[in-house]
């Protein structure tokens, strides 16, 4: 499973959506990450590291915690 998260590309820039620098990718730098771990077969895949710390934060979030948000 692959997750790139947020990419620069033209629809996303021409939908107008604002996002901080260091969550959007370039579709090159992710294509080369992507070519790579095909060869090291890892199941999981942040393409992006800062989405790695994201979802590894919102993990340690208790179930009964995580329902009562409004994400």
């Amino acid at each position: 499973t692959v997750i790139p998260g947020y990419m620069r590309t033209k629809a996303f820039e021409a939908g107008g959506w604002k996002a901080p620098f260091f969550l959007i990718s370039s579709p090159k730098k992710s294509a080369q990450i992507i070519k790579k771990i095909i060869k090291s077969k890892k199941e999981i895949v942040y393409i992006n590291f800062f989405w790695r710390i994201i979802m590894m934060i919102i993990n340690f979030i208790p179930k009964k915690i995580y329902k009562k948000l409004k994400f």
